[in-house]
C-alpha cells in the first residue's frame, strides 16, 4: 500500500498481509482436505497467492514473491523455492500455469515463456 514509509501504516499493512496469509493456509489445508480421484483437490489445482507489485508505495514491480500451491495434476514439483531470473516478468508465471492447463497461448502480457525451472 501506499506507506510511506510511516510506522503505523506499515504496522496495518503487516497485519493485512498476515490475515491474507492465514486465508491462503485455511484454503490450502481445506483443499488437501477434500479427496478427488486418488488424490486431493490441492493436489490437482494450481492456486496463485501474491500481488502484481512487491511495494505499492515505490510502485516496484521486481522481485516479486508469489506463493503458486497445488499440484497441477501432477505437473508442477512441489515443496521448493524458485528464484526468477531478474528480468523475467511476472507474467511467465501465467504462461506456465496456462500450459499445464492446456492453453496454447504465446504471449501473455510481457511474458513470451514461462518461467525458468516451473
Amino acid at each position: 500500500s501506499h506507506h510511506k514509509g510511516d510506522e503505523k501504516q506499515l504496522d496495518q499493512y503487516q497485519r493485512i498481509n498476515t490475515w491474507h496469509s492465514a486465508q491462503l493456509a485455511y484454503l490450502l489445508q481445506k483443499m488437501k482436505s477434500l479427496p478427488e480421484g486418488n488424490s486431493t483437490v490441492l493436489d490437482n489445482s494450481m492456486v496463485l497467492f501474491g500481488s502484481g507489485i512487491r511495494d505499492g508505495n515505490a510502485h516496484a514491480t521486481r522481485d516479486i514473491p508469489v506463493v503458486l500451491a497445488g499440484g497441477a495434476n501432477g505437473q508442477l514439483k512441489t515443496g521448493r523455492h524458485l528464484k526468477a531470473d531478474d528480468n523475467a516478468p511476472l507474467a511467465s508465471v501465467y504462461v506456465g500455469m496456462m500450459k499445464r492447463m492446456g492453453v496454447s497461448a504465446k504471449k501473455i502480457g510481457n511474458a513470451d515463456s514461462e518461467l525458468r525451472g516451473l
